[in-house]
Formats: C-alpha cells, sequence, structure tokens
C-alpha cells in the first residue's frame, strides 16, 4: 500500500501516510498494515517465461558465457534461497538448448554468446518464446496481410495475457475465427482433433477481437461489455500489445522484411490511440485523442491541412473543443 518508503543506501527509515475516513477505518487499517503478519512472496524466477528472459540477458549483457558463471549467478538469487538451487540446472539445460536452438545464443566449445537476434530479444525484454512466436509468424505466409493477422499474432505470445472463454464467446469468437481464416499467421489447431489446443487457440483470438474493437473506435463501455472486463484491464492490454508490436517492427527490421513495417508501424499507432486508420494524421495533434479526432473529421476535417484553412469560429461548434483547444490546434496545423 505504501510502497518503498525511503531511499536504499540514503534513508535510514522512511515514512508513509495512511489517511483514514473514520475511527472504525483507522484501526481496520492499523491492524490490516501495520500489525499485521507480512505477505507471503515468491521469486518470479519460478515462472519458466522469467527465467528464459533472465537467461538471455546474462549471456546477452556479458555478465557470463559459462554454464557455471550462470548457475552461479542464479545460486544467488531469491529463488535459490526459497527452493534450493537443485532444479535450476535441469532448467539451466532446457532453456540453453533452446536458445541455441532458435538461434538467440551460440555454444562456442561451451563459451555462450548472444546473436544478434538474441542481443535484441534481450534488449526489448520479452520472452525468447515470444520472440520465437513473432519470428516465425513474420515469416509465414498468409493469403491476406491485415490487422487481425498481427493481432492474433502478439495476442498467441506468452507476454500477452489471457482472456477468460464465456459460454457465448465459443460461438462469438467462432464466428470471428472463420471470417478470418486466411489471415493467421499461426495456423489455428483442428477444433476436433486439438479440442484443448483450439480452446486455446479461442482465447488468443478473444483478446485480438477486442484490440480490433479498439481500433475499429469501440467505446470503453462497449468492450467493457462485450468482453466481461474492467477498464484498467483494457489499459493493461493495450500497453502489452503495443510494446509487443514495438517488438514485432524491431524483430521485422532485423530480419529485413521491410515491407511490412509500415503496416506494423501504423497499426502500433492505432492500438495506441484506438482509432481507426484514417485518423491517424488528426491523431498527431496536441489536445486531440480519438473522440476529437473522430469529431473533427465527421465535421470534415479530414487532415491536418485542411485545418490550415479553419476558423476559430468552425472548431468551436464541433462539440468538445472550446475556444483555447482551437486556437492552439489552428497554431500547430499552421506551422
Amino acid at each position: 500500500m505504501a510502497g518503498r518508503a525511503g531511499r536504499p543506501k540514503y534513508d535510514v527509515e522512511g515514512e508513509a501516510i495512511i489517511v483514514a475516513r473514520s475511527g472504525g477505518e483507522r484501526d481496520t487499517l492499523m491492524e490490516r498494515y501495520v500489525l499485521g503478519e507480512p505477505e507471503v512472496i515468491e521469486s518470479k524466477l519460478a515462472s519458466e517465461s522469467f527465467l528464459r528472459t533472465q537467461i538471455l540477458a546474462t549471456v546477452a549483457s556479458d555478465y557470463a558465457h559459462e554454464r557455471e558463471g550462470i548457475m552461479d549467478f542464479l545460486g544467488r538469487t531469491f529463488y535459490a534461497y526459497q527452493f534450493g538451487s537443485d532444479f535450476l540446472g535441469g532448467f539451466l539445460e532446457d532453456i540453453l538448448r533452446f536458445l541455441v536452438s532458435e538461434g538467440m545464443v551460440e555454444d562456442r566449445g561451451g563459451l555462450l554468446f548472444a546473436t544478434p537476434f538474441g542481443r535484441r530479444i534481450s534488449e526489448l525484454y520479452i520472452d525468447p518464446m515470444s520472440a520465437v512466436i513473432i519470428r516465425d509468424g513474420l515469416r509465414s505466409k498468409v493469403e491476406r496481410v491485415t490487422d487481425v493477422g498481427y493481432l492474433h499474432l502478439v495476442s498467441s505470445t506468452p507476454d500477452m495475457p489471457r482472456l477468460y472463454l464465456g459460454k457465448r464467446d465459443y460461438r462469438e469468437v467462432g464466428i470471428f475465427a472463420d471470417e478470418h481464416r486466411f489471415e493467421f499467421r499461426r495456423s489455428p489447431p483442428d477444433e476436433w482433433e486439438d479440442p484443448d489446443g483450439y480452446e486455446w487457440f479461442l482465447s488468443e483470438l478473444k483478446m485480438a477481437y477486442l484490440l480490433e474493437r479498439w481500433i475499429s473506435e469501440a467505446s470503453e463501455d462497449e468492450i467493457i461489455s462485450q468482453f466481461g472486463v474492467g477498464s484498467g484491464d483494457i489499459l493493461r492490454f493495450i500497453e502489452a500489445a503495443d510494446w509487443l508490436l514495438y517488438a514485432t517492427y524491431k524483430i521485422a527490421e532485423l530480419l529485413g522484411i521491410r515491407g511490412e513495417l509500415p503496416n506494423i508501424w501504423r497499426l502500433r499507432m492505432r492500438i495506441n490511440y484506438g482509432i481507426r486508420e484514417e485518423l491517424l494524421d488528426l491523431v498527431r495533434l496536441v489536445g486531440v485523442g480519438r473522440v476529437r479526432a473522430r469529431r473533427l473529421y465527421d465535421a470534415g476535417f479530414k487532415t491536418v491541412q485542411d485545418l490550415a484553412s479553419a476558423r476559430v469560429e468552425d472548431l468551436v461548434r464541433i462539440p468538445a473543443i472550446g475556444r483555447e483547444l482551437a486556437e492552439k490546434i489552428l497554431v500547430q496545423a499552421r506551422g
């Protein structure tokens, strides 16, 4: 609740203030946060995803180039303190085999070095498994290159949160899957031969569907109602998709797949703002977000150049645009 109070190495103590609205709430807060037992915490290295990321980072940062050095590092972590280091050796070998086989690490007679691909993935700070999924998806052949194909690709990575599938989702997301079946950069499992895999695919696709609704300018309330999520969840999904699309752009750039770079970058900007493609020019203006950009566009101001010849009186007639903002918009458009 208070976070970390005081600066390590600089302060011997820190202060945090809890404001209670009543005497009863004061007693409850005191009992829970001041006198209560500390919560149990576990090391994130217990997650294989996080362990993959850290082992690659250890090699890519030149901290260690031998298995013994990596084991020494892992042996001094909170995970080793909690669970012992006995299991780490097996995990280390499995993960190193994966990193070598996927071209992120080279094993030169027992010395381990990150490849350019591995170094880039470590810099992007995504799960190496996510990087493999994105790389293979970029190299795949699809009948139609679309935004939905890319949204499903990033939604199928371990770095993207998962959405729960409700009863109505099977039909709704299934229809969405059928409509876009020629666009996926990862082949969906067969519904009858691999029902569990297909259900997982639908869960991934539900996230892609949510993101597609966001860039189609559905309101937050509409998304909350349709997908059963909270407004904070939407922000979390957008941030994850934004970063994964940035990673996709950088991986495509590294692989020399330059023809897709403009498409990926435009999609990332649309995710950022929650807009259709025609609004990309307008949202460059400070003070203009998805709602104001749509209202400007619908009023006939489809580009920044259109706004350059507008008058303040023209803009203040548009809902959500006052005189001060109208003047700022015109200064930017004419600059």
